[in-house]
């Protein structure tokens, strides 16, 4: 069983990488001034994302959200996303790296949250609850589209990996989420 305590902690931090996210990619869009649009707009619906969290936290505060189990066996694994973003955040300042880098790292990130399921460990009666955590997903979902498809365009000329990302010495600097 839960305790409530847990539940919103899990909440906030939730809210939190949805903010270091955000960060991220308004960091990219400075970096990367030729795509500063793309980056922006996408900080901008993470930024969505968090109120989004916060609302369902709300929901929690008056009884109409419940978190199921795994919620707390993730929500460790999604401090530690957040902390990996903000290192990147502190790596960028310190030194750079390619765009593809970039997307590479960004697909990462987003692809866990999705194949995890943190935005299934939520239920509540009520619909509009059902609704918040559908265009979560689907924003999510989107997002991967969208960094895919430039990631495609920008991959490397003759890069022969079978993976359909990059992230060969990426993934072994994140955590497990």
């Amino acid at each position: 069983m839960l305790d409530y305590a847990s539940e919103v902690m899990a909440l906030e931090q939730l809210a939190k990488h949805e903010l270091a996210m955000g960060s991220l990619y308004q960091f990219y869009a400075q970096k990367y001034p030729e795509y500063s649009e793309f980056w922006n707009e996408l900080a901008q619906e993470e930024i969505s994302h968090n109120i989004w969290i916060r609302e369902l936290a709300s929901q929690k505060f008056e009884g109409k959200l419940n978190l199921n189990e795994e919620i707390l066996k993730q929500w460790k694994g999604i401090k530690y996303s957040t902390d990996y973003i903000e290192e990147q955040i502190n790596s960028l300042v310190a030194d750079s790296y390619p765009m593809f880098e970039a997307l590479s790292i960004a697909l990462y990130i987003e692809r866990e949250l999705i194949e995890k399921g943190y935005f299934e460990s939520f239920s509540g009666g009520r619909n509009h609850i059902s609704q918040l955590l559908l265009k979560l997903s689907r924003e999510t979902n989107e997002h991967i589209k969208r960094l895919s498809e430039l990631w495609t365009q920008l991959k490397p000329k003759g890069d022969k990996s079978k993976s359909r990302y990059n992230l060969k010495g990426i993934a072994e600097k994140l955590p497990e989420i």
